[in-house]
């Protein structure tokens, strides 16, 4: 890790910024008011956020528990165009996304640093994947359940490409390169996992999701379902929760469902990744689910990856948290997501297209708004 030197900016009430595919390029402008100052809510303007912390132009702020106002943490040196939170040998971190690298602002300390984790599987893939074993748990109140299942591959004709090969060798439409795992073609997880090597903190891909005008017609079905139930009901504060995997739509933000296939190839990654992060931390409660894949090589070394949630269920399970060694790196890659579902216990059963509607449902409920009225009205 890089250490930054972080300047406090004198510039005041700054633009907000807005992440969309043309505004990648913003210049540093910082949140209005001073660091360590509580400023009203009325005084900001919705920005990008993760859990209790806000992204507003290039300043971070927090909402404390139960508080009304938010606190300004630190005016940043960069304009940031994603947001998370994650956990880091028991320290809690924010992760910014630029638009070409990540850092990590440890909210103890205050330090931020860049993070450089390319390559931190390299050691796992140079050796081909043997197998998988998948678990998943509920828990609650009253208990909770565990389910586990474990698959080997199937026999290889020739090796799968690792980290030996740098070039995926061309072959013909549905050609396997060297077994499968449940299904899962070892070639495509390998270079899957080998794409998050290379650039782990990338953004979630809308092409990996590969739409066609089936999953299009599955989507406006949905919709135009949703409108029919809308029209002639009385709108209800229950509405707002979305329990579900979809974030069902209101009048006020119905034709933004409607025309989302329209502009779905202006959606950047930073857009997408903005979207699952606001629809997993849509709300919490006292159940949680999990669910891990451990992967296997032909040295018996192991790859961990886990999603856990106790909120919404997310398509996909997304994002993916990578264990390796000491390095855990949290991945948006829709691909690599695709590749795992099937090697979970449920894994026969899953419906891809259903994971597909319930994701462009989650864009089109951030494209709403509806997240920005959550957060103000739990934190008032």
């Amino acid at each position: 890790m890089k250490r930054l030197t972080t300047t406090v900016l004198s510039l005041s009430l700054a633009a907000v910024l807005v992440v969309t595919a043309q505004d990648r390029d913003q210049v540093i402008q910082p949140g209005p008011g001073e660091v360590g100052e509580c400023g009203s809510l009325d005084d900001l303007e919705l920005g990008l956020s993760a859990r209790r912390y806000l992204l507003v132009g290039s300043s971070l702020y927090e909402r404390e528990y139960r508080e009304k106002c938010l606190t300004k943490l630190i005016d940043l040196p960069f304009a940031a165009v994603g947001i998370d939170v994650v956990w880091e040998e028991s320290r809690e971190k924010v992760q910014l996304w630029t638009g070409d690298a990540i850092y990590l602002y440890d909210v103890k300390s205050g330090d931020v640093e860049e993070g450089t984790l390319s390559g931190f599987m390299s050691t796992f893939l140079y050796y081909s994947i043997t197998g998988s074993a998948g678990s998943e748990g509920r828990y609650g109140c009253f208990g909770g359940s565990t389910r586990e299942v474990s698959h080997d591959a199937r026999p290889q004709e020739e090796p799968v490409p690792s980290l030996q090969h740098e070039v995926r060798p061309d072959r013909n439409d549905g050609e396997e390169a060297g077994g499968s795992i449940n299904g899962v073609s070892i070639d495509d997880l390998t270079w899957a996992l080998r794409d998050v090597n290379n650039d782990p903190h990338h953004g979630p891909d809308l092409s990996d999701l590969d739409l066609d005008e089936e999953d299009l017609q599955r989507y406006r079905e949905a919709v135009a379902s949703d409108r029919r139930d809308l029209e002639g009901k009385e709108e209800t504060d229950f509405a707002t929760f979305h329990f579900g995997p979809r974030r069902s739509p209101t009048m006020e933000t119905i034709e933004i469902y409607e025309n989302l296939p329209a502009i779905l190839d202006t959606l950047d990654p930073a857009t997408l990744r903005a979207a699952l992060v606001a629809c997993r931390d849509a709300w919490s409660s006292t159940s949680s689910s999990s669910y891990m894949v451990t992967l296997t090589n032909e040295r018996s070394d192991t790859l961990r990856l886990s999603f856990r949630s106790s909120g919404p269920k997310q398509p996909f399970r997304l994002p993916w948290t990578i264990h390796y060694n000491d390095v855990q790196v949290r991945s948006y890659s829709i691909e690599l997501a695709r590749l795992l579902m099937p090697l979970l216990p449920d894994g026969d059963a899953w419906d891809e297209g259903e994971e597909k509607v319930n994701l462009l449902y989650g864009v089109a409920w951030y494209l709403g708004g509806e997240v920005g009225s959550w957060q103000i009205a739990v934190s008032r």
